[in-house]
């Protein structure tokens, strides 16, 4: 029988080594577990409400999806460009910031690690 840190981790591994504190939470890990696994095993956390499970293998995709997981809307510039691995991209300088648009009648999150652009009715964009 798995235990609850065991499912976090199979968790983790399906969505890009990342999971959000409610997921952690909902497999049964107390908050004292996670705050544990932080100083113990080096989960760190990209975004508020969210935790990278190392080993994280892809960098750029789990700071993605854990924006996503967190804040929604849609991954956008530089960043969607490494996840498709375009070619002649500047240099990965860490920490860089995950590009997401939201709707403009949607308030931007304010999130450490994240670069929100809104599109408004007309399609203009705004940061």
């Amino acid at each position: 029988m798995s235990t609850p840190h065991d499912r976090v981790v199979a968790l983790a591994r399906r969505q890009d080594d990342v999971v959000t504190r409610r997921q952690a939470h909902q497999l049964g890990l107390s908050e004292n577990a996670l705050v544990l696994r932080r100083r113990r095993d080096g989960w760190t956390s990209p975004v508020r409400g969210a935790l990278f499970v190392p080993p994280v293998r892809d960098v750029i995709r789990a700071s993605a999806r854990a924006v996503l997981a967190v804040a929604g809307g849609v991954i956008c510039g530089l960043t969607a460009a490494r996840l498709h691995g375009l070619p002649a991209l500047p240099l990965l300088r860490p920490p860089e910031l995950v590009e997401l648009a939201v709707p403009g009648w949607r308030a931007a999150p304010r999130t450490a690690g994240l670069s929100a652009l809104r599109n408004d009715a007309a399609g203009r964009r705004r940061r």
